[in-house]
């Protein structure tokens, strides 16, 4: 059975269900902005690129644990950055490779400040320095660029995950 994509744009696959969006939630009580979108899924479960783009992250990077940061352009639209995080193992992309959308970043994993195996997922616009800490994020779910990505193309051909 094939579904739309109800979000309209990034969703890793049907091993994924959908966990802490992007946005204002509490956490331990404390009320925090959370920078991107959760995809819960099993340990190991093999992580696709959003987009097209090249590798400009590829180690550990503070609470993100293991960690990869995609940078991607096009001739018409802005440049910006995708982020994937808590990777299982330390990423054996290179810096600088280039990467197709839907190739595989990583496996899932629960590496940095995390709570469960997941993928924490982020779009970052352009900006001086993306990975700064308190660095501009924008809502995932709902990002136009990713259309027509790997992930809007599995999307239209298979069936939507269960909410997590």
């Amino acid at each position: 059975m094939t579904t739309a994509n109800p979000f309209n744009v990034y969703n890793p696959g049907p091993a994924f269900g959908i966990g802490s969006p992007w946005g204002w939630r509490t956490r331990n009580n404390i009320r925090e902005k959370h920078p991107g979108q959760d995809f819960p899924a099993l340990q190991g479960t093999a992580i696709p690129a959003a987009a097209d783009g090249v590798v400009i992250w590829n180690k550990t990077l503070g609470g993100y644990g293991n960690c990869v940061v995609i940078k991607h352009t096009s001739l018409n639209g802005p440049v910006f950055y995708t982020l994937y995080a808590h990777l299982d193992q330390p990423p054996t992309l290179a810096l600088g490779s280039p990467i197709k959308a839907g190739a595989t970043v990583g496996l899932v994993g629960n590496t940095g400040q995390s709570n469960g195996f997941h993928l924490h997922f982020e779009v970052i616009p352009d900006q001086l320095n993306p990975l700064v800490k308190g660095h501009t994020t924008l809502d995932p779910l709902t990002f136009p660029q990713l259309k027509g990505s790997a992930s809007h193309y599995f999307w239209s051909n298979h069936a939507t995950p269960s909410a997590y």
